[in-house]
Parts: structure tokens; sequence; C-alpha cells
């Protein structure tokens, strides 16, 4: 937790070994240096964490440690009992020092841990059998990445999928689409298949009228992202480059062919519609302000939320997967929209520092007719490079 090490100095909660041990050794060990325990290998301090109760919402942490009478390669394990997620700590030495594993929620398997769930830590050593377990810890709340800079990467959650009042502005998925004329239609929360908290959600259905578009969701203002308290909760910082800004997207492929998610982006481009470089306002060319800080449209002729002033770069994925996978999309890949009614009617340059909303869409493509399904979770944008899970 917060100031662990004060704490660490007076409270350790040491772990017995698990009764009989475990009959096989993890395969997990790797590094271009390794070291197996050999005969009379001791833990010298027990394997051991600064608490049992680790609030994940409120960015605590955390640390295990242990010391040997050898110097030995190891490796810890956490592993959510709920979830299923996993966070692997490696390392070689006479000893664990708690800064070298320090959980803060993070995980290294592709599903996240979850709020409020028993968390176990496994330790390993290089040629030894038996494994040291601590059980019996638990989460509070979820790790959120939102305003997160981690590996110099900025992280803006745009939707996670668990509730509607998660973020100052409005997440895509609470203005949602379908299509009419199709059928099997599917857009829904789902606690089944997740990747990331309790939900994900499901997009599915049968492309009957032959367009390619079963449905979607978008921001449900177009300025939604400006929408915001103060100039610190700006999501997207001026100035950055489109080959370094990120879309990131977690999609669960279900083996049906010729299903496509699209990701469509808007950037407000009415030529009345200009930014101060030196106070990092936006103004309309009659000097009037553009209030960023207000929580309603701002004061322009022209409406903000028409789709019909603005551009619109949109990327496809095609999913040809099972399961799921972490898409990464630089915004310089994203290519203009056509309609003129929808986003096609900028002046197709991208600049970031407009950006102003996202829809997501489920499409049949390459093949159209067909039936189509997949789940997505936990929609980032990051600054400066990938998703860094």
């Amino acid at each position: 937790m917060k100031g662990f090490n004060k704490k660490y100095l007076g409270f350790g909660i040491a772990v017995a070994m698990l009764a009989g041990g475990v009959s096989c050794k993890r395969d997990g060990f790797s590094g271009p240096e390794l070291s197996a325990a050999t005969d009379g290998f001791e833990l010298t301090t027990s394997f051991a964490v600064t608490d049992t109760i680790v609030n994940l919402g409120a960015d605590e942490t955390i640390s295990f440690s242990a010391a040997f009478n050898q110097k030995v390669s190891w490796e810890i394990v956490v592993t959510g009992v709920k979830s299923g997620a996993e966070k692997t700590f490696t390392g070689i030495g006479e000893f664990i020092d708690p800064s070298q594993a320090i959980f803060e929620g993070r995980a290294s398997s592709a599903r996240f841990f979850s709020s409020d769930e028993y968390v176990r830590a496994d330790l390993s050593i290089l040629g030894l059998d038996s494994v040291y377990s601590i059980d019996s810890l638990e989460t509070v709340l979820f790790y959120s990445y939102h305003r997160k800079v981690l590996s110099g990467v900025k992280h803006i959650v745009i939707d996670n999928f668990e509730s509607s009042g998660a973020y100052k502005y409005s997440p895509v998925s609470l203005a949602v689409a379908t299509d009419a004329l199709d059928s099997d239609v599917d857009f829904i929360a789902n606690e089944s298949i997740v990747v990331e908290g309790d939900r994900s959600f499901k997009m599915a259905g049968t492309d009957v009228n032959n367009n390619g578009w079963t449905g979607g969701m978008n921001s449900e203002n177009l300025v939604d992202f400006y929408l915001v308290g103060n100039a610190m909760n700006l999501l997207i910082d001026s100035g950055i480059a489109p080959e370094d800004l990120y879309f990131n997207m977690y999609i669960y492929g279900t083996g049906h062919e010729s299903t496509a998610v699209q990701l469509k982006v808007y950037e407000y481009d009415h030529k009345s519609f200009v930014k101060n470089d030196s106070v990092h306002e936006l103004k309309t060319r009659e000097d009037m302000r553009f209030d960023i800080f207000a929580p309603g449209p701002p004061p322009l002729a022209k409406n903000p939320y028409d789709q019909g002033i603005n551009d619109g770069w949109i990327y496809d994925v095609e999913v040809s997967w099972t399961g799921w996978k972490l898409v990464s999309i630089p915004y310089s890949e994203f290519r203009a929209a056509n309609d003129l009614l929808f986003g096609g009617n900028g002046d197709r340059v991208k600049e970031s520092w407009r950006i102003c909303g996202m829809a997501v869409s489920l499409l049949a493509f390459p093949t159209t007719g067909v039936y189509t399904e997949t789940y997505i979770d936990q929609l980032v944008i990051t600054q400066g490079g990938r998703f860094q899970k």
C-alpha cells in the first residue's frame, strides 16, 4: 500500500509451504542467466507480503519479499481466483526485494483482475519442486488506466462498458443504434465473456439487407470529449502527431467469418473553429470563446453535433481470430470518411486536438448478408505509444 516501506519494517505475513508441495515445476523461467537451487536450499526469510487487502481503485499496492541461502532464479505468479488473471514477477538473487515485486493490479495475462476477488501468490524456485504460497489476499475495486502515464504513455479510457457514469463524458455505449431490417441483432452488455471488469459488450446480428452494417454505438454528443470540468481534464493533448496517437480495444473473435469492427473518429472541423495555441483556448473567428469547461454545447453559429460539418476518420478491423486480442491502431492509419453527411465534409487533415467523439460499429465484411458476432472491451486512447498492459 502507499508508504509500504515504513509499514513493511514491522509487518510481514509469513506463509507455510503447501502441504506435500507441488509435484511439478513451473516452466516460466527464462532469461540470459538462470540459477537453480541445489541440495540444502532454504528460505532464510519467509515468503511475505506487506498487506492482505489492496484497494486497486485507490492506487494502492502490495509488495512481496523473501530471502534464500543460495542465489537462485525465482518466479512469483499472482492469480485472481474469480477472474483467472495473472501477474508474473521474475528475478535472480539471494533475496526478493519488495521493489522487485510490487502488485498494483495490472495483469500479465489477457484477463484483468476483478474487483473484490480473492488473490493467491505462488513463489517457485528453479530446480525446486515445492511451491511457497500466500492465499486469502483480496482486491478492492478495479485498477483504472484512465489518466495513467505508464512507461511514458498516457492512457485515456473512453469506455470500459461497466457503467454509464464512470467518466466526465459519455461513453460510446450510451448511444446505440441498430439496423431495423437485420435479424438476430444483439447489442447488449455481457457478463459471460469478459476481459476487464465484470462486463464487456456483445455485438451480433445477421445482415439481411446486405448493406454490411448491423449496428453501432457512438459518443452521444460529438463534443463529449471537451465536456470536462477544467483544462487538466482535457482528454487529448494538443500537438500529438497522428502516428503517436493510438486507439486500443480488446476484441473477442467467435469464429464467425466476415465479422469486422469499425472504429470511427470525429474531428470538429467547421472553419469558424480555431485554436489559440498560446493559451490552449478554442475560439471562433468572431473571437467568441469555445467554452470547453461548460456543461453544454459551445456558443457557435453552426451546430457542433452536426456530422455534416466534421471530419470522420475510419479504420476497419477484420476479426479473423478466436478469443480475446488487443488491437492497437495508430491514428495515422485511419482513412477519411466519404459520406458528406457523416464525417466527409471536413478539411481531410488529421488534427488530434479537434477530436471530439468516436463510434464503434459491427460490419459484415468482406462478405455481406451473413451472421456476424463479436465482443468488445476496454476502449482506450493512448498518447506516445500503444496500450501498456
